[in-house]
């Protein structure tokens, strides 16, 4: 979701609002949630939505006029229901460790290709989507 702005951004060469994917993630939270985003990076990201996921951004607007509140709670619902409800309740088991948060996976080193390519088909299974996204993050604790 995230790459896929970023990407649009860059390859329109817009400078504004992009940056390293954890901050352009925040810039685009705030962008949908709350309003404390400098006019340049609004203006950047509120253009990708439009060109990236039309359809979703209609939706959201129309959800921010009725019931704000609401669209932070479908959203949050919509990724705790992928990572915790479809892909590790009715869909088929990852067969290695693994302990799902509302919109990530935390695996074992060593696991993190196998989880991707897990997340990949049950995206596609649940909902139709053939996502490109290869990326995963380390932290070590």
């Amino acid at each position: 979701f995230y790459s896929r702005l970023q990407n649009w951004l860059k390859q329109r060469h817009y400078k504004h609002g992009i940056s390293e994917r954890k901050e352009f993630k925040q810039k685009v939270l705030s962008f949908l949630f709350r309003k404390n985003l400098p006019e340049d990076a609004r203006a950047s990201i509120h253009l990708a939505m439009e060109g990236v996921y039309p359809e979703f951004y209609k939706w959201v607007r129309y959800q921010k006029r009725t019931d704000y509140k609401a669209l932070s709670h479908t959203a949050m619902k919509m990724e705790s229901g992928l990572f915790i409800g479809r892909a590790f309740g009715e869909y088929k088991p990852f067969d290695k460790w693994a302990f799902p948060t509302h919109d990530e996976l935390t695996v074992k080193e060593g696991d993190e290709v196998d989880a991707v390519r897990f997340l990949k088909m049950a995206i596609f299974d649940i909902y139709g989507i053939e996502t490109t996204e290869q990326t995963y993050r380390i932290e070590r604790g």
